[in-house]
């Protein structure tokens, strides 16, 4: 299990180490402050990069790329769906460390349209073939020309792709790449001199932005540099909008460090605590050899050693079970990344030779202390004191049932946590919705109307809808203007969500004044918005309806109030502000409600239709209950990960207990049969034996409580909504361990008590 821990550490502490300028990379990252409105983001203006390296002196070489997350690609009229694409220009391989197969870094991304992919993918799509110079078509919208192969960049970076796109493909295609009020897409990444100052270059990055902006505006933002080596583990809970997933958490690595710990512990306690019960059998051989001149040095000597042989055992053993537990840890987690090959690494030999020896000296130095200490005339005189012995037993124990009920109490509380968040009642109707999301930025709101139509003629759908950005997810934003002279710096923010007619209707939110939106007034499209009641608030406004809302190009009339529901992640922090904006021609996500029964035939159906209308497109689709959950996967993790770690500090306390009961047992086989004889029932007798355990048991529980609310109090710090942990949650680590620690020990206890007295008392 610290084998487990360690590669978990490991890997987390490994990610971008692929990059060999990893220390020296910092990130530009911006954030708006005007008046009560506050957003921040990791992405800045387009030509903000290319500006900093021409007027700030020790910047070395500037990265821009725009990330892309989920992408389609279209090979000879097949389409597959793929993973990140890159939009970034031939200095990024400068900048960060990729490596060709096949290609120039410089050539290669030279020109528009042109594309790079990586050898796994190549072997797939171009089987047997040279992949270069052929053609592709990306998310159905821009051919490009296969330039280059990449080599597999390691899955322990931010910026893992399977493609890379030359950045000048988005200026052809018509985007504006030079303006400084559209804070646009891009990541801007800083390569600098190694005498840079980073401090000196962050304060200069708001004066460069002020020269290209009106001063009312510069005013409202601030620039800052995060090293890029901390931002994997700053990536969750930022506040940042445009972040690249995934993300660590280093409260998490802290944690699985001090869990294996404490297992690792708790092993070594199971050792000392046998060793010592069983001292008895030993005291004779030791006192023989003290007889016979043996030195207190040679015996502690050789207790070591045979602790040294069983660690180094143990270890081999522990490494096989670590290799399969390797290949099955994404089948219990939803984690997504493997877990390394310790043994395959030199460093990690050396640890693990390392974490032998320190085992087997903590494991065994005590009970060779203890064992080599008696005197030879008390051993064979049967003289030895035998309470220190028994306390130290019991304290032992009570560490190790202290250690097992904080990691039930903290498995219960992140199952409550995370049962919470995701039954939440999020203000709008989830149940037996399906979602099919159409990517295509030509045709996809095309599509999604068309499929909407189609499907709509089915008996066993109830209703469909369509929204711009997925119910439970994260939504888009806007900056707007409550007065039509657009003064700059009076610009606030707000996030938006483009709908469709029925969108309230489809969800069941709730209308508390105004009106909604009807596919009979069709003059609302583009121009009509729904606000919620913390918007309403923010406005100061005791009659909102009629009042218009300005953005750079655009003017829109508030027609309506709503009640505030969770449309977004609650981590993200649910009581923004919300503008809801009549415009299906902006939608991409269709939503489409199912009768209960035969949801499989429906779902099946469905995809027919899709077939029927989309070809060869892959008919993906989820569920808004599934969608919210996946949500928290990191989370869901998080609690099967420390399950998983629970069992096992069970696994290994139980062990621990298994001896102690069959030594207390065999202790106590005289004290038992005259029990029995005295009278006592099999029941009275067990009772006797097991009552010292569910002493310890409760003493353990007591011990371990308070810990448990700290850490779960810390834990929850993190989350803006947060369960309440009733004394259940608390109480459920003792009654668990109880009833293990009975299965574990019942066996025994129950054979031991149903003994016949007359045997065992003639035996003794």
């Amino acid at each position: 299990m610290s084998l487990i821990s360690v590669s978990y550490v490991v890997r987390e502490l490994s990610w971008e180490d692929c990059h060999l300028n990893k220390k020296k990379i910092y990130r530009v990252e911006m954030k708006y402050q005007h008046a009560d409105t506050i957003w921040s983001s990791a992405r800045v203006m387009a030509p903000m990069g290319e500006t900093l390296a021409k007027e700030i002196s020790g910047i070395k070489k500037v990265a821009i790329l725009r990330h892309q997350r989920k992408n389609s690609i279209r090979i000879d009229n097949k389409k597959y769906n793929v993973g990140p694409v890159i939009y970034t220009g031939p200095e990024f391989f400068d900048v960060f460390t990729f490596s060709f197969k096949a290609g120039n870094p410089i050539a290669s991304l030279a020109d528009p349209n042109s594309i790079l992919i990586t050898d796994s993918l190549a072997k797939i799509y171009f089987p047997g073939l040279d992949p270069i110079g052929k053609s592709i078509i990306l998310n159905e919208d821009n051919e490009f020309i296969i330039t280059g192969i990449l080599e597999d960049p390691p899955v322990t970076t931010q910026l893992y792709c399977d493609f890379i796109a030359s950045y000048s493909t988005l200026s052809a295609s018509g985007e504006d790449l030079n303006s400084w009020t559209n804070n646009s897409d891009d990541l801007t990444y800083l390569l600098l001199d190694k005498t840079a100052n980073p401090e000196i270059i962050e304060a200069q990055i708001g004066k460069v932005f002020a020269e290209h902006v009106h001063a009312d505006i510069s005013q409202c933002y601030t620039f800052k540099l995060k090293p890029f080596k901390d931002i994997y583990f700053s990536t969750y809970y930022s506040g940042n909008k445009g972040e690249i997933w995934p993300g660590g958490e280093y409260d998490v690595l802290i944690i699985v460090i001090c869990v294996g710990l404490f297992i690792l512990i708790q092993a070594i306690i199971n050792f000392i605590s046998l060793s010592t019960a069983r001292a008895a059998d030993r005291m004779k051989e030791v006192g023989i050899r003290k007889t016979f001149g043996a030195a207190r040095s040679k015996l502690i000597t050789q207790f070591l050693g045979e602790s040294l042989i069983i660690t180094v055992a143990s270890s081999f053993l522990g490494l096989f079970f670590y290799d399969i537990f390797r290949k099955g840890y994404r089948i219990v987690t939803p984690d997504p990344y493997d877990l390394p090959i310790l043994y395959t690494n030199p460093g990690n030999i050396i640890y693990i030779v390392l974490l032998i020896i320190f085992v087997a000296i903590l494991a065994g130095y005590y009970p060779a202390l203890y064992l080599s200490r008696f005197k030879p005339i008390s051993v064979l005189q049967d003289r030895t004191t035998k309470s220190s012995r028994s306390f130290m037993r019991k304290f032992l124990t009570v560490f190790q049932f202290t250690l097992a009920i904080f990691f039930i109490i903290q498995t219960v509380g992140y199952y409550v946590q995370l049962n919470y968040l995701t039954n939440y009642e999020l203000g709008f109707d989830r149940e037996n919705i399906m979602i099919l999301r159409f990517h295509d930025y030509d045709t996809g709101a095309e599509d999604c109307t068309l499929a909407k139509t189609e499907i709509l003629n089915r008996n066993d759908v109830l209703g469909a809808t369509r929204t711009s950005h997925v119910m439970g997810g994260v939504f888009g934003y806007m900056f707007y203007y409550t007065e039509p002279e657009r003064d700059k710096s009076k610009r606030q923010f707000t996030t938006k969500l483009f709908v469709d007619y029925n969108f309230l209707e489809f969800y069941g939110i709730g209308l508390i004044e105004g009106r909604g939106f009807s596919p009979n007034r069709p003059e609302d499209v583009g121009h009509a918005v729904l606000i919620n009641e913390k918007f309403k608030e923010k406005l100061g406004l005791d009659n909102p309806i009629g009042q218009r809302l300005y953005t750079d190009s655009s003017a829109f009339e508030i027609v309506g109030v709503v009640e505030d529901f969770k449309g977004e992640t609650l981590d993200d922090g649910y009581g923004s502000h919300l503008v809801i904006v009549l415009h299906p021609n902006q939608c991409r996500v269709l939503y489409i409600k199912l009768k209960d029964d035969n949801i499989h035939q429906s779902v099946a159906a469905i995809g027919t239709t899709w077939n029927q209308l989309f070809g060869d497109r892959i008919f993906e689709y989820t569920f808004l209950t599934d969608y919210i959950r996946a949500q928290y996967s990191e989370l869901d993790s998080v609690m099967i990960f420390f399950g998983v770690l629970s069992l096992i500090s069970l696994i290994v306390a139980g062990m621990g207990i298994f001896g102690l009961v069959l030594y207390t047992v065999e202790r106590k086989t005289k004290e038992m049969a005259i029990r029995k004889v005295l009278g006592a029932s099999i029941i009275a007798v067990s009772k006797a034996l097991t009552k010292e355990f569910v002493f310890l048991i409760i003493i353990s529980n007591v011990i371990a409580c308070p810990f448990a609310y700290l850490m779960i109090k810390w834990m929850m710090e993190t989350y803006p909504f947060q369960a309440t942990m009733g004394f259940g949650t608390y109480l459920s680590g003792g009654l668990l361990t109880i009833l293990i620690t009975m299965l574990t020990a019942a066996f025994h206890i129950i054979k031991a008590a149903r003994a016949n007295p007359v045997d065992t008392l003639r035996y003794q």
